[in-house]
């Protein structure tokens, strides 16, 4: 029996984001009883409800292929330390760190994160040659441009260091097919945490891996990890510029709506295709996230079983005032917080937005309150 190793991390309210990810996974295989996928699912106090469903999923998920789910309950008490992160804000996203402690059976492992969707036959992942190295991984584009990575001890008065990208192309962490027997000698997980220890960095553990990891990973196609935003039309200069240098046909991944173009969808970023009141489904692309994409993860999301209930694509007026505050809310942060902000245009663009729709509330409080005052 060959085994298909795959890690997955998640808290208790994202059960049922993996089980979309696993679902369309399975549904890109064809059946073969000498093959299985094996799936290792490290999380934090998962509800006795959710095990069951979990149960009862991979139990009907094995009449279409042969699948395995074995979870791990992780202690999260040794990243309390360290930045929160995510939609749910807390330190699931370290738990992958965990990696390190299975079986030395497994020689490699694809870890990826549970926001993502996959359009292609997984087993195509396996067959990549690391040549050598501890990982294989896709290129971020959003560092696309950025000549370094800046991070800062935590002790006070130390100056900031930073990590040439000149020398090392920055990848995304969403997804990486592990040589998990070198990951181990190397103790790639334990000089992560160290440097998460000493260091202050903006996206943390990715930053972290990115660091530790520099000169050892091999770059595949971005499609394996293809951010949504890829699909965006003021990405095309990018992914032509990525897809030369990696020397990948562009025809074959730059048509947005050709579903043989796309391995692994990575919906990274703070809107996510589940949150439908961010979203107007329309032809073409939306504000966002292009609707066909969106589209895709509510058919997905929709048809897993067990799990497809628990999402509701209902729009109404009070999902969209709540929207309205989550967005405000999210770009006062990235006001407060530059250093989120790769793009100093951008910053100095929202600043000036800001600026001038405080002093247009402030005109119109002005003449509300003069015309009630002479009434």
């Amino acid at each position: 029996m060959k085994n298909y190793n795959i890690c997955l991390c998640a808290d208790n309210d994202y059960i049922k984001y993996v089980a979309v990810l696993v679902n369309s996974i399975i549904e890109h295989l064809t059946f073969n009883k000498n093959e299985q996928i094996v799936f290792h699912l490290f999380c934090k106090d998962i509800s006795e409800y959710n095990r069951i469903k979990l149960d009862e999923f991979i139990s009907i998920l094995n009449d279409k292929f042969l699948v395995q789910l074995k979870i791990y309950n992780c202690d999260d008490e040794k990243y309390t330390n360290f930045q929160r992160w995510g939609e749910n804000s807390n330190y699931s996203t370290y738990l992958r760190f965990a990696i390190s402690e299975l079986s030395d059976e497994i020689n490699k492992i694809l870890y990826l994160d549970s926001d993502m969707l996959c359009y292609s036959d997984i087993r195509e992942i396996f067959k990549i040659d690391l040549d050598g190295k501890t990982a294989a991984v896709a290129i971020d584009p959003y560092k696309i441009g950025d000549s370094f990575i800046r991070f800062r001890p935590k002790k006070l008065f130390y100056p900031a260091k930073k990590l040439d990208l000149s020398i090392h192309k920055y990848f995304n962490a969403g997804l990486l097919l592990i040589n998990l027997p070198r990951w181990k000698s190397k103790k790639i997980s334990e000089k992560a945490i160290e440097f998460l220890t000493k260091y202050k960095a903006p996206l943390n553990d990715q930053d972290a891996l990115n660091f530790v990891l520099r000169g050892d990973v091999n770059y595949i196609s971005p499609k394996w990890n293809l951010m949504w935003n890829w699909y965006m039309d003021e990405f095309l200069d990018i992914r032509k510029d990525i897809l030369k240098k990696l020397s990948l046909s562009d025809k074959k991944y730059l048509n947005p709506y050709d579903n043989l173009t796309k391995g692994i969808v990575h919906f990274a970023s703070h809107y996510k295709p589940w949150k439908f009141k961010y979203y107007v489904i329309t032809d073409g692309y939306c504000d966002k996230i292009p609707s066909v994409l969106q589209r895709d993860y509510m058919k997905s999301a929709c048809n897993t079983v067990c799990f497809g209930d628990n999402f509701n694509f209902t729009n109404n007026k009070n999902d969209m005032l709540a929207s309205y505050q989550e967005d405000l809310g999210f770009w006062l942060t990235h006001i407060l917080k530059p250093r989120y902000i790769r793009n100093k245009k951008r910053i100095k663009r929202v600043k000036i937005f800001s600026v001038l729709c405080l002093c247009l509330f402030i005109i119109e409080l002005f003449l509300v309150v003069t015309i009630n005052y002479f009434d």
